[in-house]
């Protein structure tokens, strides 16, 4: 019984150290971050899932209700994502084509053309969970 139990743990130990990486999700905050009708661009982070939508919250700032377009990008600023109108004030998931293990950052610009630059706070994701 004694070589049963031994024979099992080595098994799973073994298991667990080839196939058990276990990656975690990373979130970026930003504050005061200026957009205006130019994509503006979040610092870098790791995708860790393949078939995961990313996630984008964003808080009011200074009482502005605004839309905001956001796009997830690659190291090359290759779109990796279609474009996306976010309203402040919510959390949204977005599908994307982007793949675990590479870096990423958000996009993000006014929505029209017309609209000044403003700050916006909030927080994202490259992958929802």
């Amino acid at each position: 019984m004694k070589k049963l139990i031994k024979v099992f743990v080595i098994s799973m130990l073994i298991t667990l150290t080839i196939g058990g990486t276990v990656s975690a999700r990373q979130i970026d905050s930003f504050s005061h971050f200026r957009i205006t009708t130019a994509w503006a661009e979040t610092r870098q982070l790791t995708k860790a899932k393949n078939d995961s939508q990313y996630v984008i919250n964003l808080e009011l700032s200074r009482g502005l209700n605004i839309n905001v377009k956001n796009r997830l990008v690659n190291s090359n600023d290759d779109a990796r994502s279609y474009d996306n109108l976010s309203e402040c004030g919510y959390r949204y998931s977005y599908d994307n084509w982007a793949q675990a293990g590479y870096f990423y950052s958000l996009q993000m610009a006014r929505q029209n053309w017309w609209d000044g630059a403003a700050y916006i706070d909030g927080s994202w994701s490259p992958d929802e969970s």
